[in-house]
């Protein structure tokens, strides 16, 4: 699983919740949102603060758990998507990330 952020604050946290669960493999990347791993490795891709940025391409075999607060974001995502997919609030608690990363991942 990857997480892609524009904001490194939030991806370093969540990568920080994600990566302390024995069950997930999470791939970690750069300081920027260009820099991060995507693609072939990851299984589930957990989105959070890509403003402008093309993620419906980055790695079109994966899941994708979008954290956001625009339903423009979220519309999109369902529009685009044939796999799995899931939408949350960003103020989205610690348990219900990583149940639907779980959920996604099955």
């Amino acid at each position: 699983m990857s997480v892609l952020s524009g904001n490194l604050a939030m991806r370093v946290g969540l990568e920080e919740i994600l990566g302390g669960d024995p069950g997930l493999s999470v791939l970690r990347g750069g300081r920027e949102a260009s820099d991060q791993p995507a693609g072939p490795g990851a299984d589930v891709l957990l989105l959070a603060s890509l403003p402008g940025m093309d993620w419906h391409a980055l790695a079109p075999e994966a899941a994708v758990l979008l954290l956001t607060d625009q339903v423009d974001e979220a519309r999109s995502l369902a529009a685009s998507r044939s796999q799995a997919w899931g939408v949350l609030p960003l103020d989205a608690s610690e348990e219900e990330i990583l149940a639907a990363v779980h959920a996604l991942g099955e």
